[in-house]
């Protein structure tokens, strides 16, 4: 059975694209953020190391999620007025018994 998409809720579109993105950049930071952290060799460079290591972890994951969510109310923004010019995507669901 085919259905088409006629509109995106703008803030759920957000919501859902935001955390992604924040989830994405938790798995691709995480690494390169604990190998920063972890690469001083003195005590003194080691403990600041991890600081920035740690602030860093809290914060790229923060502005990717709402960059994200931004993008994301955008590209629902644009989906819903392309969908009434061109119709909506087409996507087929069956039904699970």
């Amino acid at each position: 059975m085919k259905k088409v998409i006629k509109k995106l809720d703008v803030i759920q579109t957000g919501r859902v694209i935001g955390l992604i993105y924040f989830f994405i950049s938790l798995v691709l930071f995480l690494p390169f953020i604990l190998i920063f952290s972890l690469s001083s060799i003195e005590m003194e460079d080691f403990l600041s190391g991890i600081g920035i290591g740690g602030m860093a972890l809290l914060i790229i994951p923060v502005i990717y999620g709402v960059l994200g969510f931004l993008g994301g109310m955008v590209i629902a923004l644009v989906y819903n007025l392309i969908s009434h010019w061109i119709g909506g995507l087409v996507v087929e669901v069956e039904e699970v018994k």
